[in-house]
């Protein structure tokens, strides 16, 4: 499984994470199979970072090696974390950072006048 694309946001409390990736044969499969905070796993000490866990599953049997695209998606209601980190199989991946897509304030904008400039 190749990971092409892994962003986090959050909005209003809630985290969106977007994985993408590329599964090497056609009876590959992967899914999301759970996330911190809010999912079954429980830890006695924050690990300061919200998590998503993929399985990626390559079965034995013969099958076409054809690059299948695979997305995935998950909601964590989260307002604290500021990271977040993908395992595939119980194995940390890859690091991203939540990007704040609460709106903000609009910035004001100046109109460019080039004859006032003289």
């Amino acid at each position: 499984m190749e990971i092409t694309n892994f962003i986090a946001f959050r909005t209003a409390g809630t985290i969106t994470v977007l994985v993408t990736a590329n599964l090497p044969r056609s009876c590959d499969s992967a899914r999301i199979v759970d996330k911190y905070p809010g999912g079954n796993i429980q830890y006695f000490v924050d690990p300061g970072e919200a998590q998503v866990f993929i399985e990626y599953n390559s079965p034995p049997e013969m099958c076409p090696t054809v690059v299948v695209p695979w997305i995935g998606q998950v909601q964590i209601h989260d307002d604290y974390h500021e990271e977040v980190r993908l395992f595939i199989n119980h194995v940390p991946i890859t690091l991203a950072e939540v990007i704040d897509a609460t709106p903000h304030q609009q910035p004001s904008f100046q109109t460019f006048h080039p004859l006032a400039t003289r």
